[in-house]
C-alpha cells in the first residue's frame, strides 16, 4: 500500500514535524526530466530495491562540458530576497550565490519561520523563493498565509515534483515563477532577474 504512493509530493509515513521522508519526489522528478524511469521493488524482511533507467547517449563522444560562460551575461541586483527550504545545504548554496551577485538574502528553514520573517521585514523583501515540500506548515500554507499578509508579495516556487499539473489554477495564478528542483544556478539566478524585472 505505501509503494503506490511513494512518489507523491506530499507523502509520508513519518508524524508531523518529524521530517518529510526520502524525497522521493524530487528523485522521481529528476529521473523524469532526464527522460528515463524509476522502480520500486519492496518486499517485508527482504528490503527494499530502486532500480533507475536512463537514456542512453547517441554519440557521448561528442559530449562537451557546460561552463558559466555558456549561459551568457547573468545580472545580479541589490533587492532582497527571501530563500524558504527545509535543506539546510540549499539554503547555503542559494545564500552564497545569490549573495555573490549582489542580493541581500533572509533564510527560513520552515513555512512558519518564513512568515515570521515576512510579518517583520516584509517591506524591504523584494522576492520570495518556497519551496513546496516541507514539514509542518508547508509550501502552500505557507503561500496563502503570506498573500494574508501581502497580496503583492512575488513568489517563485520551488519544487522537486516535474508535473506543472500539481498547482491547481488558484495557485498557479499567485506565483511569479517556477523552477523545478535540482536547478542550476544560473538559471535561477536568469529567472530571479525575470521576475523582479517585470515588477
Amino acid at each position: 500500500e505505501t509503494v503506490h504512493h511513494i512518489f507523491e509530493p506530499f507523502f509520508t509515513t513519518k508524524g508531523i514535524g518529524r521530517g518529510t521522508g526520502l524525497g522521493l519526489a524530487t528523485v522521481y522528478g529528476i529521473v523524469r526530466n532526464h527522460g528515463g524511469h524509476i522502480i520500486c521493488d519492496s518486499r517485508v524482511g527482504r528490503g527494499t530495491t530502486f532500480t533507475i533507467f536512463l537514456p542512453a547517449l547517441a554519440d557521448a563522444g561528442r559530449l562537451e562540458a557546460t561552463t558559466p560562460e555558456d549561459v551568457g551575461d547573468i545580472r545580479g541586483g541589490r533587492e532582497t530576497i527571501l530563500l524558504v527550504d527545509d535543506e539546510r545545504p540549499i539554503l547555503e548554496i542559494g545564500e552564497e550565490i545569490l549573495g555573490q551577485y549582489g542580493y541581500s538574502i533572509l533564510t527560513a528553514s520552515s513555512g512558519e519561520e518564513a512568515l515570521e520573517i515576512y510579518e517583520r521585514e516584509g517591506p524591504r523583501i523584494d522576492l520570495v523563493i518556497l519551496d513546496l515540500s516541507m514539514p509542518g506548515m508547508g509550501g502552500h500554507k505557507c503561500l496563502k498565509e503570506l498573500r494574508s499578509v501581502d497580496s503583492r508579495v512575488r513568489v517563485i516556487i520551488a519544487t522537486g515534483y516535474s508535473a506543472r499539473s500539481l498547482f491547481d489554477k488558484t495557485v498557479q495564478s499567485e506565483i511569479q515563477g517556477f523552477i523545478n528542483k535540482p536547478y542550476s544556478l544560473f538559471g535561477l539566478l536568469e529567472l530571479v532577474r525575470e521576475v523582479l524585472d517585470a515588477a
